[in-house]
C-alpha cells in the first residue's frame, strides 16, 4: 500500500507541474497539499451472538441460548485529523476533476451490547449476569482514493463532491463488563483484541475558498461506511461447575468526518 501511494503521487507531480507553469493563477487546478483537524460522529455498529453452556446442569436453566444482541455506538463524537494530496484538472470551463489521497489519524470509536441477562428460574448463585461487552475499534492506519468532480463558483471558491474508496487496519478490543456478586464459584473472563483489515466507501462534499494567494481553506463532510467483520469476542467460564458463556461478534464501521484543513496548491 505504501509503495501504490508513493508511486500515485509520482505520476501525479510531473503533469501538475507542467500545468501549473501554464494556468491561471486564479484557478484551483494543479497539485496541492492540505492538513487539517476535525471531528467524528461515530455511527458504528454490530452484533454478538451469546452461547451459554451449563455441563454440570444440562443447561436446563437457560432460557436464552444462542440469543443475539446488537451493538450501538457509544461515544458518538470523536476527534480527527488529516493529511492530503490532490490534483484537479480543469475540463471545461469551471468544471474541474481531482484526484485525492488521503491519511487519516482517528481516535478510538466504541460500541456496545445491551445487559445479556441469562434466566435464573432457580435463583442458582453460579449464574452470570447483566453480562455485557464493549468493544473498542481502534484505527492504526487510514487511507483513501478520492475521485472529486469540482466547480468553481468563484475565482476565489471551488465546490467538490467525494466519491472515495477506504482501506482501514484496526484493532477490535472487546471487554466483558460483568455483575460478579452473585457468582459463587470461581471464575474467569477473557477479554480479545483482533487486528482487522476493512474495505470501505466514502461520501461526501467540501469547499475550498482561496484566502491569500496559492493558500486555501478547504472545510469537508464525508460518510465513511466499511464492510462488517466477525471475531470472536470474550468469554466467561465458571471453573467447579463447568459454566461457559461464549460470544461471536460482527463490527461494522461508520462514521462521518467533517474536517477543516489549510492548504496550499503549487
Amino acid at each position: 500500500m505504501r509503495k501504490f501511494f508513493l508511486v500515485w503521487i509520482l505520476v501525479l507531480s510531473v503533469p501538475a507541474i507542467v500545468y501549473a507553469a501554464a494556468s491561471n493563477p486564479d484557478s484551483f487546478g494543479g497539485l496541492s497539499l492540505s492538513a487539517g483537524v476535525g471531528g467524528s460522529v461515530n455511527e458504528s455498529s454490530g452484533q454478538a451472538k451469546f452461547n451459554y453452556a451449563n455441563l454440570f446442569a444440562g443447561g436446563a436453566d437457560a432460557f436464552n441460548i444462542n440469543t443475539s444482541e446488537k451493538f450501538k455506538a457509544g461515544n458518538r463524537a470523536d476527534f480527527v485529523s488529516s493529511f492530503q494530496i490532490d490534483y484537479y484538472q480543469p475540463v471545461h470551463k469551471n468544471i474541474l476533476m481531482g484526484l485525492a489521497s488521503s491519511f487519516f489519524l482517528e481516535t478510538e470509536k466504541d460500541i456496545r451490547s445491551r445487559s445479556y441477562k441469562i434466566a435464573n428460574q432457580n435463583n442458582r448463585p453460579d449464574f452470570p449476569i447483566d453480562y455485557r461487552i464493549n468493544t473498542k475499534i481502534d484505527p492504526k492506519s487510514h487511507f483513501s482514493l478520492a475521485v472529486e468532480p469540482a466547480y468553481q463558483v468563484h475565482k476565489k471558491v471551488l465546490l467538490y463532491t467525494i466519491f472515495s474508496y477506504h482501506i482501514m487496519r484496526a484493532d477490535l478490543v472487546s471487554q466483558t463488563s460483568m455483575n460478579k456478586a452473585r457468582i459463587f464459584f470461581p471464575s474467569v473472563t477473557t477479554d480479545t483484541s483482533k487486528r482487522k483489515t476493512f474495505n470501505g466507501i466514502g461520501l461526501g462534499g467540501g469547499m475550498r475558498y482561496k484566502f491569500f494567494k496559492n493558500w486555501f481553506l478547504d472545510v469537508s463532510a464525508e460518510w465513511v461506511y466499511f464492510g462488517k467483520k466477525r471475531v470472536t469476542g470474550p468469554s466467561f467460564l465458571s471453573q467447579f461447575d463447568e459454566i461457559t458463556l461464549t460470544q461471536s461478534q460482527t463490527v461494522r464501521p461508520s462514521w462521518v468526518n467533517i474536517i477543516s484543513k489549510i492548504g496550499y496548491k503549487f
